[in-house]
């Protein structure tokens, strides 16, 4: 029926538009999920339950369709609006055109085509900003260990001065200490010295005991 307005004039081609882009489509789609949600109340029976699967595997295509439909007939239709309102909009066959783009949409399988790029596009926009965004998280953990080794440097230097003056001190006390005499080797020496006095005396008084008593005889 849209087909007529192939033949009338650009004022009467812009009703056909509305008609073929968004009436009619309309209607079928509320129908196929009319018909769709009608399938699923249904009973369900063993022995039809392939035809079922069949049958609601091929209503899913149509709704499918239609989906796709609407996105791109979305995307088409903000285009020609906004050519509209240039100097296309005074093209003569401008209005033929766009009612030829929805009949490519709907019967020749342009949804499908324009879906299925726009899909492409979003893909590959999805995986540049993906690999931009690993790239930061690998340049930022980067920095960071860069700045924890020179934190790490920066401490080990600084302390490396005090454990020096350390190891000199303890070396100095240690030199100190050898270099003492040691109180116990006195003491030690003074015992032997005393010990050995008093065996010499003890022997004397022994030695001249016998002669004394000879004398007084």
């Amino acid at each position: 029926m849209c087909t007529v307005f192939f033949f009338t004039p650009g004022l009467m081609t812009i009703y056909g538009c509305d008609m073929a882009g968004l009436v009619v489509p309309f209607a079928f789609t509320v129908d196929g999920l009319l018909k769709y949600a009608q399938l699923k109340a249904q009973p369900q029976h063993p022995s039809r339950a392939q035809a079922r699967k069949d049958l609601e595997k091929l209503h899913e295509d149509k709704l499918r369709n239609w989906l796709t439909y609407w996105l791109a007939h979305a995307m088409i239709w903000s285009l020609s609006q906004e050519l509209s309102k240039s100097a296309l909009g005074w093209f003569p066959l401008w209005r033929h055109t766009q009612l030829a783009g929805i009949y490519w949409l709907q019967v020749f399988g342009g949804s499908q085509l324009i879906t299925a790029r726009m899909q492409g596009i979003k893909q590959s926009i999805l995986e540049d900003h993906q690999k931009a965004l690993k790239a930061a998280i690998s340049a930022d953990l980067d920095a960071s260990e860069v700045e924890e080794l020179a934190k790490l440097k920066k401490t080990l230097d600084a302390s490396r001065p005090s454990v020096e003056t350390t190891l000199d001190e303890t070396s100095i006390d240690d030199k100190k200490d050898d270099s003492k005499p040691t109180d116990t080797d006195g003491d030690v020496d003074a015992e032997t010295i005393t010990k050995l006095d008093v065996g010499i005396t003890a022997e004397t008084v022994r030695k001249r005991t016998p002669t004394d008593a000879n004398g007084s005889n």
